[in-house]
């Protein structure tokens, strides 16, 4: 709330915050107090130092890429693209690391809810979820709805993993719920055309600010195969598999059509 309050990221001044913690225990950044016993009042102010640029808040306005550049701890900086990434366990979230190793932050509602694993064979079964959690996204932003609409599509602990039927009814339900909202009828198939022709072009523009075309995609280590872990089952997940399988889906030209 105070990040909000105060016009910030919170995702990226968490994970400024987090890179802070562990470079002041290992002697880096000592104008900073003591970060490890700090009290809950100390970060809501050094919050309010950085948003207005004071003291050692205005060392810490920055870019967590210029941070490391000026400082160090690179082991504690988890980027992607000189982008900060969320505090996710990615070994329990593959369809999750999948889409944030390419950049995009779409949120995979029934892994954040009920975690995942990979088994090996299935990665293709997890690369179609990570397009179906895209689709969905730019689906409901279209109609103006916010993705935590569809968070009962995954309320179930088994019959979460959007398969065919029950994709095509959620699509159904979102719309027609776009539908009350906007006072006119819209319908699941536009909802998925306009889906797919922003991510089309979604693509398109990263290809053109990366300079180059083609399969991308990339994780810290740490974060794949670090073995202190929440999870039940600590696993290392094979990035290489999984983001093979999505470009493998995502390039057949039957995907794109309308209705497939």
């Amino acid at each position: 709330t105070r990040c909000l309050e105060n016009g910030l990221d919170p995702v990226s001044v968490g994970s400024v915050l987090a890179w802070a913690r562990k470079c002041r225990q290992d002697g880096l950044l000592v104008f900073l107090p003591d970060m490890q016993r700090s009290s809950a009042m100390l970060y809501l102010r050094l919050l309010d130092a950085m948003a207005f640029g004071r003291g050692t808040g205005e060392q810490l306005g920055k870019s967590l890429a210029e941070l490391v550049s000026l400082y160090g701890g690179s082991d504690y900086a988890f980027m992607v693209q000189k982008l900060p990434l969320p505090p996710y366990d990615y070994r329990a979230l593959p369809v999750q690391a999948s889409l944030a190793a390419i950049g995009d932050d779409t949120l995979v509602l029934g892994e954040l809810l009920w975690g995942n694993r990979h088994r090996r064979g299935n990665e293709r079964r997890l690369a179609s979820w990570a397009l179906f959690a895209q689709t969905l996204g730019y689906a409901m932003e279209g109609v103006g709805l916010c993705p935590w609409v569809a968070i009962s599509h995954f309320a179930h602990p088994l019959l979460h993993f959007p398969a065919f039927k029950r994709t095509k009814k959620a699509f159904a339900q979102l719309a027609e719920l776009a539908s009350l909202a906007e006072g006119y009828e819209i319908d699941s198939s536009w909802m998925v055309s306009y889906a797919r022709t922003c991510l089309r072009k979604q693509r398109e523009l990263n290809s053109r600010l990366r300079g180059k075309s083609g399969p991308y995609g990339e994780l810290p280590d740490q974060l794949l195969v670090n073995g202190k872990s929440n999870f039940r089952s600590a696993q290392v997940v094979p990035l290489a598999r999984l983001l093979d399988a999505y470009w493998s889906i995502s390039s057949k030209k039957s995907y794109w059509r309308e209705g497939k």
